[in-house]
């Protein structure tokens, strides 16, 4: 499976109610099983949230921000969204030479 969902009792503030729901959301992505993610942005995303990451290979992301599951679930899933999205960026290229020679002949006029 590369996405699990749980849910869990939120902790915190919520009076009796936080007692009663499963509100709290985690989604497990286990990414090196998403064939729809080149090998590129599996390999960013590993760097990226290595700390987000478990022996598995599963990518956690959780979200007990409001006493709603279906908000908290969307939250995540958000979340996770953006984080793919983040992995998809190329990096910037150094600037070249002549983009430095550029820079410092600007910086010298003034």
């Amino acid at each position: 499976d590369e996405l699990v969902v749980t849910y869990s009792r939120s902790s915190g503030a919520g009076g009796q109610h936080v007692n009663t729901t499963s509100s709290k959301v985690d989604i497990r992505f286990h990414i090196k099983s998403a064939t729809w993610l080149n090998d590129d942005v599996k390999q960013k995303l590993l760097e990226m949230y290595k700390n987000k990451i478990n022996k598995d290979g599963y990518l956690i992301v959780k979200s007990e921000k409001t006493r709603s599951q279906l908000y908290n679930q969307a939250d995540a899933m958000a979340s996770l969204r953006e984080m793919i999205w983040r992995a998809t960026i190329p990096a910037r290229s150094a600037p070249s030479e002549e983009t430095l020679h550029q820079i410092r002949a600007r910086s010298e006029i003034k």
